[in-house]
């Protein structure tokens, strides 16, 4: 098993301030690796908006199944990683502690 902390966020389209992205490599092509992704402090118009329908809902730990897949582009071969449209997990936190707590406690579960 390959335990990759990224720097980078692994869900949401807009930009967050607070990020986490690991990607756990299980080495097996037979069972798929696992995104584990905290987004948080989202703003507009500087006030930190809510995540879901949740009041204080302001960071989102979310677990995804992931491949690395294959494209050709301008007739070069290029790899990417893909979602598989399945989502393990899901739990919103109101402060940026909980949400790195969160995020460390779904790691490890999912690397032991």
């Amino acid at each position: 098993m390959k335990i990759t902390y990224r720097g980078y966020q692994g869900h949401f389209i807009c930009k967050c301030n607070f990020h986490l992205n690991t990607l756990i490599n299980y080495e097996n092509k037979d069972k798929p690796n696992i995104i584990v992704s905290t987004i948080g402090q989202y703003i507009v118009d500087g006030k930190m908006q809510e995540l879901g329908c949740n009041k204080n809902s302001f960071f989102e730990t979310m677990v995804f199944n992931t491949q690395m897949d294959k494209v050709k582009i301008k007739n070069k071969l290029v790899e990417f990683e893909d979602i598989i449209p399945s989502e393990l997990k899901c739990e919103r936190t109101d402060n940026e502690v909980s949400a790195q707590k969160t995020h460390d406690e779904t790691v490890l579960k999912y690397t032991t």
